[in-house]
């Protein structure tokens, strides 16, 4: 057998095994478990420097926000918010305005 034909046949038997799906619990300050975010809309967003990712559940309106590494979280935020705030033009500044200090967990 010849080594394309191997390769060919391994790579033919490796797409019938099963895929498992890893799940992304991330750790969250002042919260004492992990979150599992699977089931979050995940607006990675690449332009700003102190919003790194923003992950926000809609039916429990539940964001989580990466701030310079460190995720933070926040109860009660409208969807509208958070559509506002990715689309705003400073992902920062919409931060210090319109979600600090205004959707705190208890």
């Amino acid at each position: 057998m010849s080594l394309r034909s191997f390769i060919f046949l391994l790579c033919v038997s490796l797409s019938f095994l099963p895929i498992q799906a890893t799940a992304r619990d991330i750790e969250v300050k002042y919260r004492s478990s992990l979150v599992n975010v699977d089931d979050f809309t995940d607006y990675n967003l690449k332009r700003s420097s102190f919003v790194d990712e923003i992950l926000y559940h809609k039916a429990d309106q539940y964001l989580l926000v990466k701030l310079r590494s460190t995720f933070y979280h926040y109860c009660g935020v409208p969807y509208l918010t958070v559509q506002n705030w990715v689309k705003s033009d400073s992902l920062g500044t919409f931060y210090q305005r319109h979600i600090k200090g205004k959707f705190e967990c208890s």
